[in-house]
C-alpha cells in the first residue's frame, strides 16, 4: 500500500485516540508522532520501544494510540515523566543505557512485532546502531529516528525510508502541530512551529 493511503487511513483514529496533547520542550511533534503510529500499526507492531523518555510525551502518545506495550527508557528518568505516565498501565519505564537495554527487550520479545523510536542516541551513531539492530533482530519491524532535519542520515543507511518533512506529508499533516495545547507558551524557543517555513525536527522511519 502507498504511504499516502496508509496515512489517510490512520489519521482519524490517531486524532480520536491521542488528542488533545500538551506540548513539552524538546518533545516530538504531533505530525512526527502520527507518522510513527501509522506506520508501526501498518506493520502490526504490538510492542514499541521509546528510547529517550525526557518528559514522557512520545511514550504517552504511543500508549494512548493503543499499542499493547510501550517500553520507555532514559539514562535519567525524571519525576515529571513519572507524573505524566504513571496512570498508563501499558507503559514500562526503565532507567539505563539504550545500547544495553534495547537488545535485551528485543530478545525478550523474539516472537512478537516490535517498533523502535530512537531519540536518545543521535546522528550517525543512531543510524549505525539502528542498522545493527535491524540486521540482528528480525522481530524489529519499524525503526524511527528523531532529529533527522540536517542530513537525512537515515536515508543513507535505509534508502527506502520515509522522513516527516517529505512532501506531500508535511503540508497535509502539519496542522496537527497547531492543535497542541499551550504550544506558543511552552516552546518560545521554537516559535517557528507556527510558521509554515519550519519543517520540524524531522523523524525518519524505515519499515
Amino acid at each position: 500500500m502507498e504511504l499516502s493511503k496508509i496515512f489517510e487511513n490512520s489519521i482519524d483514529e490517531f486524532e480520536k485516540r491521542v488528542l488533545p496533547q500538551v506540548y513539552v520542550s524538546k518533545g516530538i511533534l504531533l505530525n512526527e508522532a502520527f507518522a510513527i503510529c501509522a506506520l508501526a500499526n501498518y506493520v502490526k507492531c504490538n510492542v514499541i520501544i521509546d528510547s529517550g523518555t525526557h518528559f514522557g510525551r512520545s511514550a504517552q502518545i504511543f500508549a494512548k494510540y493503543g499499542f499493547q506495550l510501550v517500553y520507555t527508557l532514559d539514562r535519567n528518568l525524571s519525576e515529571r515523566a513519572f507524573a505524566r505516565l504513571r496512570n498508563h498501565n501499558n507503559i514500562c519505564m526503565i532507567q539505563g543505557e539504550d545500547h544495553d537495554i534495547i537488545p535485551n527487550i528485543l530478545k525478550y520479545h523474539s516472537g512478537e512485532r516490535v517498533g523502535l523510536f530512537l531519540d536518545s542516541t543521535k546522528g550517525r551513531n543512531a543510524c549505525i546502531f539502528a542498522k545493527e539492530l535491524k540486521e540482528q533482530y528480525p522481530q524489529l519491524k519499524m525503526i524511527a529516528l528523531h532529529d533527522q532535519c540536517r542530513q537525512h542520515l537515515l536515508k543513507k543507511y535505509f534508502p527506502k525510508s520515509f522522513c516527516s518533512d517529505d512532501e506531500p506529508f508535511l503540508s497535509k499533516y502539519w496542522y496537527l502541530n497547531k492543535r497542541d495545547i499551550k504550544v506558543v507558551k511552552t516552546i518560545t524557543k521554537y516559535q517557528p512551529l507556527l510558521d509554515d517555513t519550519f519543517k520540524g525536527f524531522v523523524v525518519g522511519i524505515s519499515i
